[in-house]
């Protein structure tokens, strides 16, 4: 569920002393405008439907214009999917499942993380860890196509029409993307209406 969060003027950055005086949030006031903002992170389940689709994607042997990069690689080699201008072979598919050893080593204080969190049915609805900016980028890029996608078929238009044509009709068509940093500090702070 996306949420609109009102934009506005306010300051930013560390507002408590720092201890160890690294100083390297310092406060600055920023204006922030209107954006949309998903209500939770992305789950596991999430990120699994993207992998799925994008295995499907190259395991199936197309080259899609619509979408980014896929999963573990199962695909041939030499098959590829495009994320918005830049070609992803089936090699490198690989490289969008999540880090699993982010539960290791300062944060390994239960196993089952360790080992299962991304895997086990149990954490399906957990939020996904181990994901790089990358991986996130992309899977934004993919949403926005599969919502386009939907929306063109719920709305019986042509599927054949590029983005423009299908705005000039009428048709809105969120672009789903990773917040900026002031942008998720300002709606985590729920600092909206406070300056």
């Amino acid at each position: 569920n996306l949420k609109l969060i009102q934009g506005g003027r306010t300051v930013l950055g560390a507002g408590e002393d720092d201890i160890m005086r690294f100083n390297d949030n310092p406060q600055r006031t920023t204006s922030i405008s209107t954006f949309w903002l998903d209500e939770t992170e992305m789950t596991n389940n999430d990120y699994k439907e993207f992998l799925f689709y994008m295995n499907k994607k190259v395991g199936a042997g197309t080259t899609g214009t619509s979408g980014t990069s896929g999963t573990s690689g199962s695909g041939t080699t030499g098959s590829a999917v495009t994320t918005g201008n830049k070609a992803v072979t089936a090699d490198s598919l690989k490289k969008l499942e999540p880090d699993e050893t982010v539960w290791r080593g300062a944060m390994t204080f239960n196993d089952v993380y360790e080992s299962y969190y991304f895997r086990f049915p149990g954490f399906n609805f957990y939020p996904v860890a181990g994901v790089s900016w990358v991986q996130a980028d992309a899977y934004a890029k993919w949403r926005t196509s599969y919502v386009q996608k939907i929306e063109v078929a719920r709305q019986k238009m042509d599927t054949t029409l590029t983005r423009s044509q299908l705005i000039e009709r009428g048709l809105v068509i969120a672009e789903f993307r990773l917040p900026t940093e002031s942008e998720w500090e300002y709606a985590a702070k729920a600092m909206i209406g406070t300056q």
